[in-house]
């Protein structure tokens, strides 16, 4: 993670590696996020699905984040959630 910070460091003069590397570590979290919510907002729905996807992309969509969610993946997160929350 400190090789990464340092070779992106030109990118935010005046801040140490460390504190790249941690910069980009959330960074990358939050990219993670968003790229989930647009998998979930893509599934197949009422309300939520995105206009103009093919139904073949909507259904892979909709397969993958359905083992997603079989897997546990809204539990997780609410844990992950909650655990911040009463810190």
């Amino acid at each position: 993670m400190y090789v990464t910070g340092e070779s992106q460091q030109s990118y935010y003069p005046g801040l140490s590696r460390g504190l790249v590397a941690i910069l980009l570590y959330y960074d990358g979290k939050a990219c993670i996020l968003r790229a989930l919510r647009m998998l979930l907002q893509a599934r197949a729905g009422r309300m939520w699905s995105l206009p103009g996807l093919s139904t073949d992309v909507i259904d892979t969509v909709t397969s993958f984040t359905d083992s997603l969610i079989n897997d546990g993946l809204i539990g997780k997160l609410l844990g992950q959630v909650l655990s911040v929350l009463c810190e």
